[in-house]
């Protein structure tokens, strides 16, 4: 996988990753706080801009700055299926439905299971 630093990602803020924000947009001035305000506690902004808010902070036993340390990619991209195989590698089939694919993915069960994308 390849990332583009003007790639855009949403984090759910903190209370100290809102506070850390908060810092770093002061500088900034008055109209331009405002498109880099969280809405609802989430920012949505380019990666190199979040790198640059936070990149200080962002090791190993650092503050917790997103909520469940998690960093979503926003994308043109949206979960389309499942490629499911069967554990010999000798049939794979689409599959839509999380039903089925919930099936597969039981103790004991030996089929790859992989999640499939398509552009929007």
């Amino acid at each position: 996988m390849k990332l583009n630093m003007n790639t855009r990602v949403r984090v759910a803020l903190t209370a100290d990753g809102i506070k850390r924000h908060d810092a770093w947009v002061s500088h900034y001035p008055e109209h331009l706080r405002a498109t880099l305000a969280p809405k609802d506690g989430v920012l949505e902004l380019e990666l190199w801009r979040m790198a640059s808010i936070f990149g200080d902070y962002l090791y190993n036993g650092g503050p917790t700055l997103f909520v469940n340390n998690e960093l979503e990619l926003i994308s043109d991209v949206k979960p389309a299926g499942w490629l499911i195989t069967t554990p010999t590698a000798d049939h794979s089939w689409f599959e839509k439905s999380q039903a089925v694919v919930a099936q597969f993915q039981q103790p004991g069960q030996r089929h790859t299971i992989e999640q499939l994308f398509k552009k929007v």
